[in-house]
């Protein structure tokens, strides 16, 4: 059996909204709802969560979820995410022996569930790929619907498919944030994203990744809507 190992990673910063991490959605911290999807998840073997914030930490330890307190230099707004998991994957040489696979998971995806982690994996181990990511189809912010200012006038990003109907538009994907699924031996190897991309496709509403204010609203209504 291939073994998975999950990371969430929460640093402490963040411009858009402070405190992003911890911030209370409908009377829980925000990585609450990522930390409860990975603990009811059947096909995750285990997981840790990854901080600089020792509040984000003490959340997760009260909910006996393992850590690690990362370096301030890997928790910057530039720091490559490679990088935050080259450092765990050497940090934890030994507790991760046997596995393949880690799966990443960001905690400002609070309405990602274990079943879509579940699948994901499921798909991704028949798949034949060495990257998973998830990603939902895109309707009304299609390219073909976007334009670049250039001397005051628009212009088209994909002038072929500017003018046509919705229906004729070329299916396009955005990777939502949800679900990374890496291969350990690439990630070694400060490979991030291997050359077989698996596409696990989730529903748009579920795909919400919480970058500001707005989206915080956005996730407040849907879960009131449930």
């Amino acid at each position: 059996k291939k073994k998975f190992f999950g990371l969430i990673p929460a640093r402490g910063g963040s411009k858009g909204i402070p405190k992003k991490n911890i911030i209370d959605l409908n009377g829980k911290p925000l990585i609450h709802y990522t930390i409860e999807a990975a603990i009811k998840s059947k096909n995750l073997d285990d997981f840790i969560v990854s901080s600089d914030d020792r509040k984000i930490l003490e959340i997760s330890e009260r909910l006996n979820i393992k850590t690690h307190l990362r370096n301030k230099t890997l928790s910057k707004d530039q720091s490559p995410m490679i990088d935050v998991m080259l450092n765990i994957v050497d940090e934890y040489e030994l507790i991760l022996k046997g596995y393949e696979f880690l799966v990443l998971l960001q905690p400002t995806c609070p309405l990602r569930t274990a079943k879509d982690i579940d699948n994901a994996i499921s798909f991704f181990d028949k798949s034949g790929a060495d990257t998973l990511i998830s990603c939902y189809k895109v309707e009304d912010a299609h390219p073909a619907r976007m334009y670049t200012i250039k001397n005051k006038f628009l212009n088209p990003i994909n002038k072929d498919q500017a003018n046509l109907n919705r229906q004729d538009l070329t299916e396009v994907f955005h990777r939502n944030g949800a679900v990374y699924i890496f291969k350990i031996s690439n990630i070694k190897n400060k490979i991030q994203f291997g050359k077989k991309l698996f596409p696990f496709i989730m529903e748009e509403e579920r795909s919400l990744n919480i970058d500001n204010v707005y989206d915080l609203k956005l996730a407040r209504l849907i879960m009131n809507k449930k």
